[in-house]
């Protein structure tokens, strides 16, 4: 990420399957218990990214992701934006679309 940061983007979108925080592990509404959070989130991920977002706060940086299948938008930091898609089994869905000039993402 470094190495894209110092290309000068204003704009960063990172794919992951899995949520990176622990506010994005929603399962049936609700944040994941304590017992199952590690098998819903990636804390370690989440930090990284978290010290990267508060480095280059210039740039504003886009999560996409999944894997809970409950839908989530979370904003640690000013240019820090997690978004959680929502499914369901055998019915995928578009979350959205992302706009390739701009790199705005459209719900």
């Amino acid at each position: 990420m470094k190495k894209a940061a110092q290309e000068g983007p204003h704009k960063i979108i990172i794919v992951t399957h899995v949520p990176l925080f622990r506010e994005t592990a929603m399962h049936q509404g609700k944040i994941s218990s304590d017992d199952f959070l590690p098998f819903f989130s990636s804390k370690a991920t989440g930090d990284i990214l978290l010290q990267f977002a508060n480095e280059y706060s210039s740039i504003e940086i886009l999560v996409l992701c999944g894997h809970t299948h409950d839908e989530c938008i979370y904003h640690p930091l000013i240019n820090l934006t997690i978004l959680v898609g929502k499914s369901e089994y055998t019915r995928p869905i578009s979350q959205g679309v992302i706009e390739t000039q701009t790199l705005d993402f459209c719900f």
